[in-house]
């Protein structure tokens, strides 16, 4: 396999690591055959991913709900939000409406702070990206969408 392993790494492949326990994505598999400190993160219960179910969250984690968007709905949900990205012209939000979403994501007991992923079972998008679009509206309604209006002609 192209890169080679430098670690113990044992997973020929991304998803789930019985090794460690947990579903590692492309990026979190690759690193934990390539980085000896994300390895040795992974092998004290510390990496990503490690210490919580995948698709499902508790409530202590999340007040007010039992489920986080599956694999399948965060990616059916971000589809959608790209098609309205592009339908509002890639219209994206000044650097201090961005910043604002941010910290009202931020906030929230729905965000997984660490991979600042909305855990809105409506939602579940990357924040770092959904907050610039402006198409894109917090299902919670904590921030609005500034869609862009059509050019009126004279």
């Amino acid at each position: 396999m192209w890169p080679p392993t430098i670690t113990e790494c044992e997973c020929a492949e991304p998803g789930f690591c019985h090794r460690h326990q947990c579903v590692k994505g492309y990026w979190q598999h690759r690193l934990c055959r390539r980085q000896p400190t994300v390895f040795d993160a992974y092998e004290r219960g510390e990496g990503c991913g490690q210490g919580q179910d995948p698709i499902t969250v508790s409530e202590e984690t999340t007040p007010g709900t039992d489920h986080a968007p599956g694999l399948l709905q965060r990616g059916w949900n971000f589809a959608n939000a790209g098609i309205r990205h592009v339908a509002n012209g890639l219209a994206t939000v000044p650097d201090d409406v961005y910043e604002t979403r941010l910290t009202e994501c931020r906030r929230c007991e729905l965000c997984d702070l660490q991979h600042m992923v909305c855990l809105q079972p409506k939602c579940g998008c990357f924040l770092n990206v959904k907050a610039r679009w402006a198409s894109e509206a917090c299902p919670l309604g904590k921030w609005k969408s500034t869609k862009i209006s059509s050019v009126e002609t004279k």
